[in-house]
């Protein structure tokens, strides 16, 4: 139970820094749509997560399979997260020209 609860927590604590990343990588309209595609996944994710973790059951007799199957699908988004990389010059505001009088 206190490894669930320690695994909740991390899962839980990622979210909000998990949300900026669609308007950290783009900007107006392709902020919008990162985000619902964001969305969408994750709801595609709470339909096929289940069933496959079941389905794994029904055919191991345990639930190893399919928690091995949840913790590497976390696992590989945490990879695809190290790769995209972490670039500071996208943190700083737009410089502006001066408007003219």
């Amino acid at each position: 139970m206190a490894a669930i609860c320690i695994a909740g927590w991390g899962f839980f604590s990622i979210f909000p820094a998990f949300w900026t990343l669609p308007t950290t990588f783009l900007s107006g309209a392709g902020a919008a749509a990162g985000i619902a595609a964001v969305g969408s996944i994750g709801n595609l994710g709470g339909y096929f997560g289940p069933k496959i973790f079941g389905q794994l059951r029904d055919w191991t007799g345990t639930d190893f399979a399919g928690l091995t199957f949840l913790a590497s699908c976390a696992v590989i988004g945490a990879v695809i997260m190290l790769v995209l990389g972490h670039n500071p010059a996208l943190e700083r505001p737009a410089q502006t020209a001066p408007a003219a009088a």
